[in-house]
């Protein structure tokens, strides 16, 4: 996964978050897992540049950025 890419939540976690673009890494956690700034078209929740935290494993890539 990197900036730029395009993503979804499948529907298995609930919420239908809609489509994201990645825009920032954030840091991996102690378990391997990287989380990432998502801009959602339909977030639940925000930080404060309007951004979602996303985890790597939690998302599918259904564009690659160039």
């Amino acid at each position: 996964m990197k900036v730029g890419d395009l993503v979804k939540r499948p529907a298995e976690y609930g919420h239908n978050f809609g489509v994201g673009v990645v825009v920032k890494f954030l840091f991996d956690d102690d378990f391997g897992d990287s989380r990432w700034a998502v801009l959602w078209t339909n977030p639940k929740w925000t930080l404060r540049d309007g951004t979602a935290v996303t985890y790597e494993s939690e998302v599918e890539i259904i564009n690659e950025s160039r």
